[in-house]
């Protein structure tokens, strides 16, 4: 065996192992957070936190190309963000990335997506749409994303009748979720990010 061969051994080893570690947290190996491998783009992450928290208002950004390459900033209201095809002419946006102004510490359900930002992949139905949040926890910042697997795998992996559940909890508050419902909350919405494959990185 050439020594090539060793380092490809190697590495596919250490892939395998980083999946199953991965899996073991139900979190995968995923091509939604490629994207993030990209300084420019961290950049532009960390500069949406400054802003999101120096304005207390949701910040994001359009991912734009086969590439995802950020767009321009789209400022929000304070749980409310409104997804604007901010690309360069002619490049279609291909995902969206917006961050959860206060801590999880501050606003636990910070930590995951809202019952909106799901509608509006189901409505546009986009397959490899990829949706990306950001939120702070035990101070440091964390993305996590998902790729739209589409309408009609959605429904085969269970995902209505979960959403229904989450919409339904949702409504109790008013658009916020009581307290009462936080653990049937969060239960509800990792069985989501297992059926959606979340990768989640964190931003140093």
């Amino acid at each position: 065996m050439s020594l090539e061969e060793v380092r490809r051994e190697i590495e596919e080893r250490f892939r395998r192992k980083l999946k199953e570690e991965l899996e073991k947290r139900g979190l995968h190996e995923d091509e939604a957070c490629a994207w993030l491998k990209d300084e420019e783009a961290l950049e532009k992450v960390r500069k949406a936190f400054e802003l999101a928290t120096s304005l207390g208002r949701e910040v994001g950004f359009p991912l734009c190309g086969g590439d995802r390459k950020p767009g321009e900033f789209v400022i929000g209201e304070e749980y409310w963000l409104v997804k604007e095809e901010k690309c360069p002419a002619g490049v279609p946006m291909t995902g969206f990335f917006h961050v959860h102004p206060e801590p999880v510490e501050e606003l636990w359900t910070n930590e995951y997506f809202s019952i909106w930002d799901f509608l509006f992949e189901i409505l546009q139905d986009k397959k490899g749409f990829t949706e990306c949040m950001g939120y702070r926890k035990g101070g440091r910042i964390y993305v996590k994303c998902y790729a739209y697997p589409g309408r009609d795998e959605l429904h085969r992996r269970g995902f209505p009748e979960l959403s229904h559940k989450i919409a339904n909890i949702v409504e109790k508050g008013s658009g916020l979720v009581p307290e009462e419902y936080a653990q049937e909350y969060k239960e509800l919405m990792q069985k989501v990010e297992r059926i959606l494959r979340v990768c989640v990185v964190e931003v140093e």
